[in-house]
């Protein structure tokens, strides 16, 4: 037998191999239509509790606090209750396309065994919730996906392809504050050596800086819009609980016209930086004056990473995913 022929044979016996895994993985049954993953799931989103997922060595828990929800494994920080909505409303509208494997030697092509992600959802049994535990393992054709219940091992393909990652950081809810730079009536800066920058609007609407130094100038009219700018859209990349007896390096109070008096504080961690954030909302008879932060009602502090932010808490939060 020629050098070629024998070429041949070795690709015709890897097509052989493939079409044999193929067929493996395919139990030959299609669903019925319409029939759904998690039939009961959808009349019991209200009465959901806790969503955990667990890829790895990576677990995210997003639970049920009061009349918010929070991701556990961040200091209980509220999530963003959008995005558990919309992926737990995909998981409830899913439907059953194909059976697939039930061979757990197989699973493993499919992402349906301890490289999976298993997702559990746990809620109010008096108000009859079932709790559910499966492994979501590939996507398929960008819009579908591999899963099995995590007791069973007859895997399907569904026609859904929910977004659970596995990552706390990405279950926060992102938006910390956005205050325009025109509502800015007075910005204190206060750096830890005891120098104080003290920027003003005058009547005129124009910002400039009430304690420039003896023989020196502004350099530019843009650095002070900026500053203005400082709490304008801003989100968070990760957050942490505040350190008590932390030492701030930079304290930033920003007064709006209408009296919200924000203040900002800076702490350095290595070559990470981390700020705080409170805010007053003083009186109208009482407006804030050259930085005072005194005032009527306060909105919890917190910390986030990298100059972008906490937001105070939940107050736009959704209080559960339900199926409305």
């Amino acid at each position: 037998m020629s050098r070629q022929s024998t070429r041949l044979l070795g690709v015709f016996a890897g097509v052989l191999a493939i079409a044999v895994v193929a067929v493996n993985l395919t139990d030959r049954r299609t669903a019925p239509a319409d029939e759904l993953l998690l039939p009961g799931l959808k009349s019991q989103l209200n009465a959901l509790d806790s969503v955990q997922i667990v890829k790895g060595d990576a677990t995210v828990t997003i639970a049920r606090d009061d009349d918010q929800w929070v991701v556990r494994e961040q200091d209980n920080y509220p999530a963003d209750a959008g995005k558990l909505r919309e992926a737990m409303l995909a998981l409830a509208d899913a439907n059953k396309l194909e059976a697939k494997t039930a061979n757990p030697d197989l699973h493993a092509q499919l992402e349906l065994a301890g490289d999976g992600t298993r997702l559990d959802l746990a809620g109010d049994s008096a108000q009859g919730f079932e709790p559910v535990s499966l492994i979501l393992g590939k996507a398929a054709q960008g819009s579908n996906r591999y899963v099995r219940m995590s007791d069973d091992p007859q895997s399907w393909l569904i026609d859904k392809n929910p977004g659970l990652p596995a990552d706390a950081a990405s279950w926060l809810q992102k938006e910390v504050i956005d205050l325009a730079a025109n509502r800015m009536k007075a910005i204190v800066i206060s750096h830890a050596d005891g120098e104080e920058i003290r920027i003003v609007r005058d009547a005129g609407d124009n910002l400039s800086v009430e304690n420039i130094p003896e023989g020196r100038e502004l350099s530019s009219i843009s650095a002070l819009n900026n500053i203005a700018a400082g709490l304008q859209n801003l989100t968070l990349d990760a957050v942490r609980a505040a350190d008590a007896a932390a030492v701030a390096d930079l304290r930033s109070t920003y007064t709006t016209s209408d009296g919200l008096v924000v203040t900002v504080q800076r702490f350095t961690d290595g070559e990470e930086a981390w700020y705080s954030f409170a805010a007053i909302q003083q009186k109208a008879e009482s407006p804030a004056s050259d930085g005072d932060v005194s005032g009527d009602e306060s909105a919890d502090s917190a910390a986030a990473d990298g100059g972008d932010a906490a937001p105070e808490s939940g107050d736009d939060t959704e209080a559960a995913p339900d199926a409305d």
